[in-house]
């Protein structure tokens, strides 16, 4: 006979690294308290294939685990997308997991015993990448006690205010760590467009703005790895910087095109973009004066994208001449 899903465990999966997938599959098989759950491994074209990653877990657990493979590398949001799109009939909740993280055993059971009461969203505190203090004590954006606890237990809370506001003025939630009644949202997809970041915070605000049902944990159920963190790695002077600053902005413009914003969200995102416009700037001033190589249709689409930019490089520029200055005066 074969067995029902209730929650499908979605794993991109593109990885460089051995060794990656392995650990983030385990820590997802060896959930307690939940057995119908199936875990769906979108092979995003991966140099470090699945099959020879977990063969042994696959022959292990035959029925747990569906590989689809992408015809060609499509990025995060369209292989999560995929995952959506083929999903069982019988499948109600959907749980997040990137393929360079970990659960801890009991994520899956305290998210079901969460949104079996009633509430369709679900997200966790997390170690970051490299962190021993928890996200949430790290963004300082939230103050726990004002979210009512879930009766019989001292680590689930009821979000008390706007999940939508939350994410622009500081944003709580970690992929990873997300669960969510996807039978109740089926038309809900990540934007395909990008290729760093944005289209999980735009999917998160999406399903903020279809219901105010939320529920979190205090405990860290989630601890971020290091394989292929394109967005963790992408620091400064990288050669992909450009590219996650033109994201990062992208995606914020979007919030103004997508949705009706209050006077706090829009002064916070006007803040955003400010200092990613400057980020910018200190990004290709950085490359100019040290020699680096850049794309210059990288900038040119910045530009097209944000022409404020241009107006930047005027203090940008000046700024940078006097650091140079007196670089060479204390030398």
């Amino acid at each position: 006979m074969q067995m029902k899903f209730r929650t499908a465990v979605v794993i991109p999966y593109f990885q460089r690294k051995e060794g990656v997938l392995r650990k983030c599959v385990t820590s997802a098989i060896e959930q307690k308290g939940v057995e119908d759950f199936e875990i769906i491994i979108v092979d995003d074209v991966s140099p470090v294939t699945p099959e020879s990653e977990i063969q042994d877990i696959m022959t292990t657990h035959p029925e747990k685990i569906r590989i689809i493979k992408q015809e060609k590398n499509m990025k995060q949001g369209r292989a999560r997308n995929r995952a959506l799109d083929e999903l069982r009939p019988e499948t109600e909740y959907v749980a997040f997991l990137d393929s360079d993280d970990e659960w801890t055993d009991d994520h899956l059971a305290h998210a079901l015993f969460a949104l079996d009461k009633g509430y369709d969203y679900y997200f966790t505190d997390h170690y970051q990448l490299h962190q021993s203090v928890s996200a949430f004590e790290r963004s300082q954006k939230i103050t726990i006690e004002d979210h009512p606890l879930i009766e019989g237990t001292d680590w689930l809370r009821v979000f008390s205010g706007d999940l939508f506001t939350q994410i622009i003025v500081g944003n709580l939630i970690g992929q990873s760590t997300l669960v969510y009644r996807a039978k109740k949202f089926p038309d809900i997809r990540y934007p395909i467009e990008f290729t760093i970041t944005g289209e999980e915070y735009l999917f998160w605000m999406d399903l903020a703005k279809a219901t105010d049902k939320v529920v979190f944990s205090t405990q860290c159920e989630c601890r971020y790895g290091e394989g292929l963190n394109v967005y963790s790695a992408t620091m400064w002077g990288h050669e992909r910087a450009i590219e996650k600053i033109y994201d990062d902005m992208r995606y914020r413009k979007q919030i103004f095109e997508r949705y009706e914003l209050n006077d706090i969200e829009r002064n916070e995102l006007n803040h955003r973009i400010s200092g990613l416009r400057e980020s910018f700037v200190r990004e290709v001033l950085h490359r100019l004066t040290h020699g680096m190589p850049t794309k210059k249709q990288e900038m040119i689409n910045f530009i097209k994208m944000d022409p404020q930019a241009l107006v930047a490089f005027v203090p940008g520029t000046l700024s940078a001449l006097i650091s140079m200055v007196k670089s060479k005066l204390g030398s």
